[in-house]
């Protein structure tokens, strides 16, 4: 079987883009404001604070389009913004939307669950049937369908 890579949407990626923009945006904005008419020394920590912002949420935005799931005939590679897991085949017990509905997640034999950034949650009342789908492809009966 060859790796299988789920990556995130065009929609997902561009949402992490308008975010950081926004937020970006906003914090320049504080700043100017907090800047303007205050000395030069304090205006100067404020663009050094603004853009040091600024680069931490552009590297946050980064990891976030660096997602993905990995599916491999004796693992899976979940890889999401600020941690990768390796989980064997044989400890995944399921594919299920979390508790709340808003992340699908892998469930484990150890009783671990990790969400799955790479793959959308879609819409709240579709989630328990996109999980379903993977569920199958897991387990060799589906069709295919990442989404």
């Amino acid at each position: 079987m060859d790796d299988r890579i789920v990556r995130p949407g065009s929609a997902e990626v561009g949402l992490y883009v308008v975010s950081w923009f926004a937020m970006t945006s906003f914090a320049v904005a504080v700043g100017v404001s907090a800047a303007h008419g205050r000395g030069v020394a304090l205006s100067a920590a404020i663009t050094v604070a603004v853009v040091v912002v600024g680069i931490a949420m552009a590297w946050v935005a980064w990891r976030c389009v660096q997602t993905r799931l990995i599916v491999r005939s004796d693992e899976l590679v979940v890889r999401n913004p600020f941690r990768t897991v390796a989980i064997p085949r044989s400890s995944v017990v399921r594919i299920a939307a979390s508790p709340s509905r808003k992340w699908i997640v892998v469930d484990t034999a150890s009783g671990e669950t990790i969400p799955i950034w790479a793959i959308s949650s879609g819409l709240i009342w579709t989630i328990k049937k996109r999980a379903a789908r993977w569920n199958d492809e897991l387990q060799g009966s589906g069709d295919g369908d990442s989404t």
